[in-house]
């Protein structure tokens, strides 16, 4: 756990969990992690630590990260506000909710939400390019192909009058609202 708080980024995400013996109906499993998804030879450490919780409220990530003031990449939820980390927004919970709203589509017809996964897929198309990469080359690279994508993106996501709570709608306003976050990595 201290050498989690050492690193300069962490990822933290929390599922639901069904304890059995347990007076609460759900009850969360909080996940922190630092480095690498898979065997590497960085200095990082590949770091995975549970924290199991009875609730939800961000009281839990404060107490868990109590002290560290790097990046902390997460979804939308709120209670990672109350950290004293900056956040950073994760793409895989915005794509997730557009494949959600490209389940809602007719079947067969491609529309907005195939547009949106379209654009996200050539930022990930990036990230898989610059995986070797040295710091600085992945900054150049984001600064010249990431940003005009986002800047792209974004203007489409301004662009779009959706209802609010259809499925793209809901994929949109995540987006909006997370979107400093979101593009955060490209700073």
């Amino acid at each position: 756990h201290e050498q989690l708080l050492q690193q300069a980024v962490i990822q933290a995400d929390e599922t639901t969990l069904k304890v059995i013996n347990e007076d609460k109906v759900k009850s969360y499993m909080w996940l922190y992690c630092a480095g690498s998804d898979s065997p590497t030879t960085s200095a990082i450490p590949n770091i995975v630590l549970y924290d199991y919780q009875a609730g939800r409220a961000g009281q839990c990530a404060v107490d868990y990260l109590q002290g560290f003031t790097g990046y902390l990449h997460v979804d939308g939820y709120a209670g990672y506000e109350k950290t004293a980390a900056t956040l950073v927004g994760c793409w895989a919970h915005a794509r997730r909710k557009f494949m959600e709203a490209k389940t809602a589509q007719p079947k067969g017809k491609s529309g907005k939400a195939d547009m949106a996964l379209s654009m996200i897929q050539k930022l990930y198309r990036l990230e898989t390019s610059l995986k070797d990469k040295t710091p600085q080359e992945k900054y150049q690279q984001r600064q010249d192909t990431a940003k005009p994508l986002l800047d792209k993106f974004e203007q489409w996501l301004i662009n779009q009058n959706i209802p609010p709570k259809s499925a793209l709608g809901k994929a949109i306003g995540y987006c909006k609202n997370q979107w400093h976050k979101l593009t955060r990595y490209i700073e």
